[in-house]
């Protein structure tokens, strides 16, 4: 075998990136240096792996290069060129939920890394609701960064998006606008009937049960309203979970309470007591019809809060350190907050939203930290 011969058994290894992993988007600008692609065909390869990198290479050469990516925490492997590779997909987005707001620096920290992107960006990103984080992500993409997110504190919600139902919801357009909302539903072939089954947002023009085919078509014509007509994906939807009234059972409904929420028992009593109270909150959609059901067979009466459209106002009963409030506000308020307006006022004052609901105990959380004493009003 001559020099040529082994030189052209060497070039039959290909490198693929079966998922991010523990990497950054460092890593993107890293593979530039040896990836022929451009940096937006370099992050589909990333967000959507597995894919394959490089293929063509020396088996050596492909070796050194998976290894410094692998040091780097992406997850790559060395394959024959004849390798067959199943390639990952645009099919999930992601979206976070904080149950626990004294995990939000972590949480925050952990985007600001994984995202390399600016504070304020990343704030703007984590105060939506839902807090959609990333989409277009193939699904081994997409557990790869919601392991992260877990591990800083978050609760994560996957979504096949295309394959998701939506709901439509509209509360502040006049009547003109609503007009207008139905002739684009009707050109549309979307047909709203009453208040559709979205029994949990009576308080709303509601039309729930949409298609991605369908969301898809009306994406553009909704754009006109400025905000005031939004679409969730079911599969972020959160809601918190009231009971009303312990019905004609109340020791069955203690059980459900104790076996189905997770409330101790020295509690329910004066819970029972205390009725309407929340008993859960910001729970997934699948999970909220359940609740309602189990408790609805033991005669008990609930109610669903749907939070993901929630608004508050912040009430300052207190105020503590003025300047390291004012730089809170500028971050978390994502400067839309009018700080001359209120810098020379006493207390008790209100900082007007809408601030949602992420947003509002992030801020209560840190502005209490400098000494002020903050409540949430509900819009």
């Amino acid at each position: 075998m001559n020099s040529s011969d082994s030189s052209e058994l060497q070039q039959d290894a290909k490198i693929i990136i079966d998922s991010p992993g523990n990497s950054d988007a460092r890593l993107i600008s890293s593979l530039k240096t040896v990836c022929p692609q451009n940096e937006q065909e370099i992050a589909r390869m990333v967000f959507q792996s597995p894919s394959v990198l490089l293929d063509g290479l020396e088996t050596d050469k492909a070796r050194q290069i998976s290894s410094v990516l692998n040091e780097a925490g992406a997850e790559t492997r060395i394959a024959a060129a004849d390798e067959q590779v199943e390639e990952g997909t645009d099919e999930y987005e992601l979206a976070i939920v904080v149950p626990n707001i004294s995990h939000i620096g972590h949480i925050f920290q952990e985007i600001l890394v994984m995202m390399q992107i600016k504070p304020m960006e990343a704030v703007r990103l984590m105060v939506q609701s839902p807090a959609v984080m990333v989409g277009k992500l193939s699904r081994a993409a997409a557990d790869a960064f919601a392991r992260r997110l877990r591990r800083a504190g978050a609760e994560v919600d996957l979504s096949r998006y295309q394959e998701a139902t939506y709901d439509l919801f509209v509360s502040t357009l006049d009547l003109p606008d609503l007009n207008k909302l139905n002739d684009t539903l009707n050109r549309n072939g979307i047909r709203r009937s009453g208040n559709g089954d979205a029994g949990w947002s009576k308080s709303f023009f509601a039309l729930s049960g949409l298609t991605w085919a369908q969301v898809d078509r009306i994406r553009g014509d909704l754009r006109v309203f400025d905000g005031k007509v939004k679409v969730l994906n079911r599969d972020f939807s959160r809601f918190d979970i009231l009971l009303k009234s312990g019905g004609h059972d109340p020791q069955t409904v203690m059980e459900v309470l104790r076996n189905r929420f997770g409330i101790p028992e020295s509690v329910i009593d004066k819970l029972l007591k205390a009725l309407p109270v929340v008993i859960a909150r910001e729970v997934p959609f699948n999970q909220m019809q359940q609740h309602l059901g189990e408790l609805t067979q033991t005669g008990a009466e609930a109610d669903a809060r749907l939070t993901s459209l929630q608004t508050f106002d912040l009430r300052i009963e207190e105020t503590g350190d003025a300047e390291r409030s004012r730089d809170i506000l500028r971050l978390i308020g994502l400067g839309s907050v009018p700080l001359n307006r209120y810098q020379h006022m006493r207390a008790p004052y209100t900082i007007d939203g809408p601030f949602s609901p992420l947003q509002a105990r992030w801020l209560q959380k840190d502005l209490r930290t400098v000494g002020n004493q903050v409540d949430l009003i509900i819009r």
